[in-house]
């Protein structure tokens, strides 16, 4: 059965083996591309910490900031293998999600007085933003994701979409109109999306990294033909 990967960044050969151990024949199959912003220059000084909740916003920090800069809130253990050398205060344990990391700062920080510096893209969730009192955290647009304009090839019938952001499910709909034979989330956001579209979560792992995807995967014959 093929796994048809929506990411922008391509698939680790790594992660390829593993899956095709498990029978799944992985195809990469984005629907968008990343462009950084190279101009953006934050002023760092005044902010207990720099909040990062996606892989694109810390390749952006690993290139273009200065390592001493505030302390890093970030989620996902992909994200912190990113951010070697800077100062992360969840690195032993990287919460799973925005919602998991709003709850590790406030148990770090004081709500009401704390300065974050949040970097995010043009279609960021307001997830952190709306947890804290209003001018508690700044927004710096670090990334765009934009939608390749071309047309994309239709999936095989039985096989299984695995969606990596809300985005990509609403390209996905946008594309092809109806849902994919089978879908995969890697969070809770990325389920909420599909299901405001109607379709069904046939596979979501316990947390976002791919290595628990690939362990909790069951095998194709998991799944009947539909």
């Amino acid at each position: 059965m093929k796994l048809y990967f929506t990411q922008i960044d391509p698939i680790p050969i790594a992660t390829t083996n593993a899956l095709a151990d498990k029978g799944w024949q992985v195809i990469h199959h984005p629907f968008r591309e990343v462009v950084f912003n190279k101009t953006a220059s934050p002023n760092w000084a005044g902010y207990d910490a720099v909040v990062v909740t996606s892989k694109q916003a810390a390749t952006w920090l690993s290139e273009q900031a200065p390592t001493t800069i505030p302390p890093v809130a970030a989620v996902g253990g992909a994200t912190h293998r990113l951010l070697a050398g800077f100062e992360c205060w969840f690195a032993a344990a990287p919460p799973a999600n925005a919602q998991a990391l709003v709850s590790a700062l406030k148990t770090r920080v004081e709500a009401a007085t704390v300065k974050l510096l949040f970097l995010c893209g043009n279609h960021s969730k307001d997830t952190v933003p709306r947890a804290f009192p209003s001018g508690a955290v700044d927004l710096c647009e670090v990334y765009a994701t934009h939608k390749l304009s071309k047309v994309f090839p239709p999936v095989d019938a039985g096989s299984m979409v695995y969606f990596q952001a809300p985005t990509t499910a609403l390209d996905y709909f946008s594309s092809y109109q109806k849902s994919p034979p089978r879908v995969a989330v890697i969070g809770p956001s990325t389920a909420a999306a599909v299901r405001r579209l109607g379709w069904t979560v046939d596979f979501q792992p316990s947390r976002p990294e791919t290595a628990t995807l690939i362990r909790e995967l069951p095998t194709p014959d998991h799944w009947a033909p539909k």
